[in-house]
């Protein structure tokens, strides 16, 4: 159960939601099963690079992909791993509101620290849709609640409309930038993506947290976490520190995964492309197995010459090769 009231979960956010909060992957067998010891390896792996908290079961989840009975399972299984050493934030989004709040009560009474919700998907397009949406799940829990604000859902929403719905009690965070302006001193206010840092200052705000970002645990290693190195130094406002971090350590890395991100999305329509973390993941050492249908896998050409880009950004780097990009 969470440690903080509804009328508390605000604060808590405050408080407690700094630095890096990154989002997991979920490992399948090579059978398409859902690998459990993976996920608590992989978990394991991640608290060593020093990240403060994680998401489970989000875009790079498959959240889509897994029965609802799997995402229990996934859940448990971080609370497990997790407890005491990190935060954790579990992806309830379902198009059903019954089982969306049936997801959320669970990962209450798991032990999760937050519940992150994006707009159902298909038939929500209009922001007071979602609204009564999530006033409907948010009455039914005392966990905090964040927005996970992604066009992948089918809409985005304004930070007006974020600001609007900041009045429901235990909405605590959200992944737009611009609703730092409008509701910054109502909930905590991040981006999904590391630049923000650099135009923070240029729009008047100060970040505490980088929320539902993928990247340390496949830029990384425990004896190299450059990412979460850069991002403390960001959310503590000392972007020179971070500059340098980020120049030498992190943008080659980042602009291979953009290179990459860009052309999958092209290939797929858009879709989001879960097949190259997993990729990166397993040549990281890591836990990762297959996609699930309908998103498809890299090809043996499209994998080898991403592991040859791999090998060229961390020599540039100056980083060392883990087991599988070698």
């Amino acid at each position: 159960m969470a440690n903080y009231s509804k009328r508390e979960a605000k604060q808590w956010a405050r408080q407690n939601m700094h630095g890096h909060w990154s989002t997991a992957i979920t490992p399948f067998l090579p059978d398409g099963e859902l690998d459990s010891v993976g996920v608590q390896g992989n978990l394991e792996h991640w608290l060593k690079l020093g990240g403060k908290g994680i998401g489970i079961t989000w875009l790079t989840g498959e959240f889509w992909s897994l029965t609802i009975e799997e995402r229990k399972r996934v859940c448990e299984l971080s609370v497990k791993t997790l407890r005491g050493k990190a935060f954790l934030g579990v992806h309830t989004a379902h198009t059903s509101l019954k089982s969306c709040i049936e997801l959320t009560k669970h990962a209450e009474e798991a032990g999760a620290d937050l519940a992150v919700m994006m707009p159902p998907y298909i038939i929500c397009r209009t922001a007071p849709q979602f609204y009564e949406f999530l006033k409907r799940v948010a009455q039914e829990t005392n966990l905090g609640i964040a927005i996970f604000n992604s066009t992948q859902s089918g809409m985005a929403l304004k930070p007006k409309e974020i600001a609007e719905m900041a009045e429901i009690p235990n909405l605590c965070a959200a992944d737009v930038v611009a609703t730092h302006r409008l509701a910054g001193d109502k909930i905590v206010v991040s981006a999904a993506t590391e630049e923000s840092f650099f135009y923070q200052d240029f729009y008047g705000f100060r970040q505490q947290v980088l929320f539902a970002n993928p990247w340390d645990w496949l830029f990384d290693t425990p004896e190299e976490s450059n990412f979460v190195r850069f991002v403390d130094h960001a959310c503590r406002g000392e972007m020179a520190e971070a500059g340098s971090i980020y120049r030498t350590k992190i943008n080659p890395l980042r602009e291979l995964a953009s290179t990459w991100m860009r052309y999958l999305m092209n290939k797929f329509g858009g879709a989001y492309p879960t097949q190259l973390k997993k990729t990166w993941a397993e040549l990281m050492g890591l836990a990762a197995g297959p996609v699930r249908p309908p998103l498809m896998p890299l090809t043996d050409e499209e994998r080898a010459s991403f592991a040859k880009g791999l090998v060229e950004a961390r020599q540039k780097a100056g980083l060392s090769m883990p087991p599988g990009a070698r």
